[in-house]
């Protein structure tokens, strides 16, 4: 029977603190990484790969890293409701992202991340619907933690954007 209860418990406590590659760093900011694995990209095909998206702007690039300002990136929705889907999940999102290679393995870290949200105008209900960048930790971080909604469901709705917007094909373990 304790057994039975300490896994249980722990599967709580597991299920509780997981939310894929997103973290609360020490400044309180948001930050998506995920590291990846494909013998067949090499660095250069990476660099294209950024180059080439619209999306991305101020693109440097290093001996063995990418830096770059991705914006505007609509939220891949399947599987959600639109309608008891929060705002700050549904809207276009931005950030500053870098790309570390090494070895056929490379890690993508998103940092400065906002979202779009629409602004409410009281004063005109005809207008068009205007929308503001907010920073991610103001909608998702309560208390010095991820909301509950956010951790227990939303962020693999951001994660699952963000491995289509980068054609991610593999994960691998976080040995970096």
């Amino acid at each position: 029977m304790k057994t039975i209860v300490t896994t249980i418990l722990l599967f709580i406590c597991i299920k509780s603190f997981s939310q894929g590659g997103f973290k609360i760093n020490e400044s309180n900011q948001v930050v998506w990484q995920k590291i990846y694995e494909d013998p067949l990209i090499n660095f250069d095909d990476l660099v294209s790969t950024i180059k080439s998206n619209a999306r991305c702007s101020d693109i440097d690039v290093y001996d063995d890293k990418i830096t770059f300002i991705i914006q505007d990136v609509e939220p891949y929705t399947k599987g959600f409701s639109r309608m008891s889907t929060p705002f700050y999940i549904l809207g276009k999102f931005k950030g500053f992202f870098t790309i570390d290679y090494k070895d056929h393995r490379y890690r993508i870290t998103g940092n400065k991340l906002q979202v779009s949200i629409p602004l409410v105008n009281i004063t005109s209900q005809l207008s068009t619907p205007k929308y503001e960048y907010t920073p991610y930790e103001e909608a998702v971080i309560k208390k010095g933690q991820f909301r509950k909604d956010f951790a227990n469901k939303y962020y693999v709705l951001i994660e699952n954007t963000l491995d289509r917007e980068f054609k991610i094909i593999k994960s691998t373990d976080d040995n970096w």
